[in-house]
């Protein structure tokens, strides 16, 4: 895929990642005409850590500057710090005193450190323009997205370019300050200024430092919602009717037969509600309705799947203290609410069948706010009306005693039903024999058939479960004896 940089030197583009790549870490690299390359890593994972989720949004920015990314041994100049209270940061501020080819950029890096000498872990860049550097005052480093930096943990600024002239203010002990005279304390005893030829091997200096302004963010409100959309699986291409029947055209629907399809949108209000399908053929399914509005159906077109009894949110969420929270927020059309946090499933009441639309509130202080990430999703999902569980076989002579005992939550409105598998392979009910209350609403039920004669020399046990949203039935610790 060809791509081809600005006049910065910046390149834009994407691509997809084709079917059946595994998760993990893969290498995304590019290759210039004139031997420029520029290489990064790409994480994928169903679930990833938040200084992972740093990384990756840092290495896409990083590979838009190809002709950047050949440069970063170049020369490198450093100067570590720490903050005595963990704020985002929005950019820096550098001194220039002389400036060479306007040709030439300057890439601002903040990294992590090992034992007090940056290392390779990139945390946030940023990109100075050669025809931007100021010689009379302050060049200021704006960052693309803000950067949180833990307090009391040593960072890096690591200052990046391949132009010999490029040159930046340092505060030397006993050297003379045209502003504030001779420099006779250490300018600032919280980091060092370091210099390397490779940006692997680094030399600090214990009597310089590097002249800078660090900028973090104060943020105007304690909370922010965020409106992440209306929730659909799949977008209409045309809705038609012939007398009663509807037929929608919409690719990935994902419906069935006998499922709920909640269909929004329609300017004519009679296409739009929770309907039974009656067919499916490829992207096509249908339903019947109550009228005769126009056809074809007009308007953004939306359908999801209803009855649904689960939810859960997949987001990327950073939450740098206790005073920082990220919280969900599903919306019916009746303006009710059903709440909750990032990555936890919620369990309704209630068959869903209802649009909903899904918003995010930030919450944080004046200088810490939590991350929300982009890409966040979310997942519906339906219980069953009821499922089963089949053992493994066990030996079992034929009129033997054989006797299941479970531990079983069944509020009312659900059930279980035990049975054991007969030598022909048909299954012989079991009723229960003995009920032990617990705590929480458990008991402990024991079901028992003796003797039970049609038992080949082997059986298996089975447990049918069934409920609702509203009652929901549990199984643990089962237990099988056969004597």
């Amino acid at each position: 895929m060809p791509l081809t940089a600005d006049s910065n030197g910046q390149i834009t583009g994407s691509f997809t990642i084709p079917a059946n790549v595994p998760t993990g870490t893969k290498l995304v690299s590019f290759r210039g005409s004139v031997a420029s390359t520029a290489a990064a890593r790409f994480i994928g994972e169903g679930q990833i850590l938040t200084r992972t989720q740093r990384q990756v949004n840092t290495i896409t920015r990083t590979v838009t500057t190809i002709n950047s990314i050949v440069e970063v041994r170049a020369d490198p100049l450093a100067q570590t710090f720490r903050l005595e209270q963990g704020r985002h940061i929005t950019g820096i501020d550098l001194q220039f005193k002389a400036r060479g080819s306007v040709s030439n950029n300057v890439i601002v890096e903040i990294r992590e450190t090992e034992v007090g000498i940056p290392n390779d872990v990139t945390i946030m860049n940023g990109l100075i323009r050669g025809a931007d550097i100021n010689l009379t005052g302050w060049t200021r480093c704006t960052f693309q997205s803000p950067v949180y930096l833990q307090p009391e943990v040593e960072y890096a600024i690591v200052i990046l370019t391949d132009d010999p002239i490029h040159a930046v203010a340092i505060a030397e002990l006993g050297k003379f300050d045209p502003v504030n005279g001779w420099v006779t304390s250490q300018p600032y005893t919280v980091g060092t200024l370091l210099k390397s030829s490779n940006a692997s091997t680094w030399t600090p200096f214990q009597e310089a430092d590097l002249t800078f302004r660090l900028y973090g963010a104060a943020f105007s409100s304690n909370s922010r919602t965020v409106n992440l959309g209306q929730i659909y699986q799949a977008q209409a291409i045309s809705v038609t009717r012939s007398g009663t029947t509807v037929t929608v055209n919409a690719p990935g629907h994902g419906l069935q037969v006998g499922d709920k399809a909640i269909v929004y949108g329609a300017g004519q209000t009679e296409y739009n509600g929770s309907f039974t399908v009656t067919g499916v053929t490829g992207d096509q399914f249908t339903y019947t309705i109550v009228g005769a509005p126009v056809t074809p159906a007009t308007g953004t077109i939306r359908v999801l799947r209803g009855d649904n009894t689960d939810l859960i949110t997949l987001a990327g969420v950073d939450r740098v203290n206790s005073d920082t929270d990220v919280e969900f927020i599903y919306t019916r059309p009746d303006g009710s609410q059903i709440r909750g946090s990032d990555n936890v499933p919620i369990q309704l009441a209630e068959n869903l069948n209802d649009p909903v639309t899904l918003s995010a509130i930030l919450r944080g202080n004046p200088t810490q706010s939590p991350t929300l990430f982009a890409g966040s999703q979310a997942i519906f999902g339906r219980q069953a009306v009821s499922a089963n569980y089949v053992s493994r076989a066990f030996p079992s002579a034929s009129g033997a005693r054989v006797s299941a005992t479970f531990e079983a939550f069944l509020p009312s409105g659900s059930g279980v039903t035990v049975e054991f598998q007969k030598g022909d392979g048909s299954w012989q009910a079991v009723t229960l024999t003995s009920s032990t209350p617990l705590d929480d609403q458990w008991a402990e039920l024991t079901y028992t058939l003796n003797p039970f004669t049609a038992s080949g020399t082997t059986t298996r046990v089975r447990l049918t479960l069934s409920g609702t949203a509203a009652a929901r039935p549990r199984i643990r610790q089962l237990r099988v004896v056969t004597i």
